[in-house]
């Protein structure tokens, strides 16, 4: 910002904190590009910061993404300079990057939580469920109204909702019925607003709550029709093939920012406990750094001499023909 003069673009919290000077757009929404120029802008930024230098990248796109989607996306990325690319599909990276093959996938996301079904390497679509109530959005809401109701004022609704966000990250917590939800001390949480800075307490009822929300979705809003996150799960592993359900239920993983609400594993492994059958053995992993499970999927098999049959060519993401076909040899089904 040499002169005092803006960019013409910028990022993340240099776009935010520039807001009043910026049109502010967010190329991908519920995991689909509807802004390709941004979306380009973006990950060249990302990809300059990172200092990234190879002639392949591979690219994720959400479940069941359209197929000119992919095309598009694999496209954008060879027009960026790279020879070679790789389009991937989240749940089922993670999964390999456990170590794993077959599973059942359980992400919590922003905007909704997926679960997707994997056997031997390959998603199963007609079992993939998407619940757009259970997303990491639907908690901050509920946490800025939990602030709101202890009496805290925003400006406005954004406000509110990062405020919710914080609230979330540092004190949500899923209670566990068997065992009784245990806690700490209640916590005081410090909020500026435009006249006067507010202190509240938020006790341990509160902090439950707002996991409670991914598990009882209703008591944030009466209105919304979902079984939860336990009721999400039986639903996609209820839609595999009898001689599979085994196995999800032996091989639930969990992955995504939204399930590193303490106490969560845990809830979940009760709730499907309760709503399995008697002789199955439900067993939820979580791994500690679950939040990029993805990403390190993707880095595992990016190195393994039997991926190289996955990599689609420059010359052939320019060829119509060429790029359809080998997008379906590379897929994971979904």
């Amino acid at each position: 910002m040499a002169d005092g003069l803006l960019p013409d673009v910028s990022f993340g919290e240099d776009a935010e904190r520039a807001s009043a000077a910026y049109d502010l757009a967010i190329p991908v929404e519920k995991s689909l590009v509807v802004d390709w120029d941004g979306a380009e802008k973006l990950w060249k930024h990302a990809i300059g910061l990172s200092g990234f230098r190879s002639s392949r990248i591979i690219v994720t796109t959400g479940v069941l993404a359209p197929k000119a989607t992919r095309e598009r996306l694999v496209r954008t990325c060879a027009a960026m300079g790279f020879a070679d690319v790789h389009c991937g599909v989240a749940p089922v990276l993670a999964l390999f990057g456990a170590g794993y093959t077959t599973g059942c996938v359980v992400d919590c996301g922003l905007e909704s939580s997926r679960v997707v079904p994997v056997y031997d390497g390959y998603a199963l679509p007609h079992a993939i469920v998407v619940d757009p109530s259970l997303g990491g959005l639907s908690v901050d809401a509920h946490a800025a109204r939990i602030l709101e109701t202890a009496g805290l004022a925003f400006r406005n609704n954004e406000a509110a909702l990062r405020a919710g966000e914080v609230l979330k990250i540092r004190a949500a917590t899923v209670g566990i019925p068997e065992a009784g939800t245990t806690v700490e001390l209640p916590l005081k949480c410090l909020a500026a607003s435009s006249r006067h800075r507010q202190v509240v307490e938020i006790g341990v009822d509160e902090r439950a709550a707002m996991g409670e929300t991914l598990f009882v979705p209703q008591v944030a809003n009466r209105s919304i029709e979902s079984p939860g996150l336990a009721g999400v799960v039986l639903a996609a592993v209820t839609k595999c093939s009898i001689d599979l359900r085994r196995a999800m239920y032996e091989g639930i993983f969990l992955v995504g920012g939204g399930s590193l609400i303490p106490g969560l594993p845990e809830r979940l492994d009760v709730d499907l406990n309760h709503l399995a059958a008697a002789n199955v053995d439900v067993q939820v992993t979580a791994l500690e750094n679950r939040k990029f499970a993805a990403f390190l999927g993707a880095s595992v098999v990016a190195d393994l001499p039997d991926f190289a049959s996955n990599w689609i060519s420059r010359e052939d993401a320019e060829d119509d023909v060429a790029l359809a076909a080998r997008l379906d040899q590379t897929s994971y089904n979904c």
